[in-house]
């Protein structure tokens, strides 16, 4: 009988979730191995779909561009509500301009 393999990934997750009723001193995080069926290897250590490193650098770069995108939109809108001199126009400007920079 063969070896399955699982994924190499450790996660953390909530000490509530692990409790019936979570009390004061319960709130923090512990850390597990994923367990996920292993699909690729990396470096001699395998991983699943969702922590296979190429894949969430894949998914973190397409965040990135995303947040661009959303960025420039919500700038352009703001430019074009200062041009029709709405109210609150230039805090929404600022706002725009913060997060374009990631200084929000």
């Amino acid at each position: 009988m063969t070896k399955k393999h699982t994924c190499e990934a450790h996660i953390r997750g909530s000490l509530r979730n692990t409790m019936p009723v979570p009390t004061a001193d319960a709130i923090g995080f512990r850390s597990a191995q994923c367990g996920n069926k292993a699909k690729v290897e990396h470096n001699g250590k395998r991983y699943c779909g969702i922590h296979d490193p190429v894949r969430r650098a894949e998914r973190q770069a397409k965040h990135e561009q995303w947040a661009l995108e959303k960025a420039t939109s919500d700038l352009l809108e703001a430019c074009k509500e200062m041009l029709e001199g709405r109210k609150g126009a230039r805090d929404k400007a600022r706002a725009a301009i913060a997060k374009a920079e990631g200084t929000e």
